[in-house]
């Protein structure tokens, strides 16, 4: 049987040939980037990585393709290893790097950009870069039992419509502070990578922001607007660029 046959069944080979002619970039190879790539090869959609941390112990709770002997070790290079040995047939690199204002041009090539980091800079600089080169990236995070995903496509409203920057200034909740469970983390970047794969095949997402607590079972959508006097997306100020 072909590797895509019972994907094909549901979404059909048109689609699935779009899936295999896409890229992502992803952001950040924690608990997201980990499960969010595993998801896009296995998929066929081809991936690369962004990541300049290296395994730890404290990870391996969570981040479901490393093992003990990857400790130590470049987390977006051990990730692209795994991933090769999941798909051959894919496209996989990895960059030991941050996205920063230096590094930014580097997503330049792909369809989507997945956020999948854990710091408020890195999303609004990806807002800003999105914003100002008119494509398409998905913000997702996960801390204790809860995570939120939500779809920028060109023309919508951006981060900054919905988070203020002075989020920067404030403690923001992060799991080295307050934990996680380990399965909030995968649902969040399942939801994101369907939102992808609607994304690239049907043009189409959710067009709010998705809110989900695993412990509650409290799922929700939450209704957005443009802000008329937004900062990035109507002033054009780029300003974490």
């Amino acid at each position: 049987m072909d590797r895509y046959s019972r994907q094909e069944l549901f979404i059909g080979k048109k689609a699935q040939k779009i899936l295999e002619k896409s890229t992502v970039a992803i952001v950040g190879v924690g608990a997201l980037g980990t499960t969010a790539a595993n998801l896009c090869v296995r998929a066929g959609i081809s991936v690369t990585l962004f990541d300049k941390d290296i395994v730890e112990m404290h990870n391996l709770q969570r981040q479901t393709i490393f093992t003990e002997q990857d400790i130590g070790k470049s987390k977006a290079l051990q990730a692209a290893t795994y991933l090769k040995k999941v798909n051959s047939e894919v496209s996989i690199h990895a960059h030991q790097k941050e996205i920063n204002p230096q590094t930014a041009s580097l997503l330049m090539g792909f369809d989507i950009i997945f956020d999948c980091t854990d710091n408020m800079e890195t999303r609004f600089l990806l807002n800003d870069f999105c914003v100002k080169n008119k494509k398409q990236w998905i913000y997702a995070s996960a801390v204790g039992s809860h995570g939120m995903i939500y779809t920028y496509i060109p023309g919508k409203p951006c981060f900054r419509c919905i988070f203020s920057s002075s989020l920067l200034l404030e403690k923001c909740e992060k799991c080295d502070a307050i934990g996680i469970l380990n399965t909030i983390p995968a649902v969040i970047a399942a939801i994101q990578v369907s939102e992808a794969i609607q994304l690239l095949t049907m043009h189409c997402c959710t067009a709010e922001i998705i809110a989900y607590d695993i412990m509650k079972q409290d799922f929700k959508k939450i209704r957005i607007k443009q802000k008329n006097n937004c900062l990035c997306c109507q002033k054009k100020r780029f300003e974490f660029l």
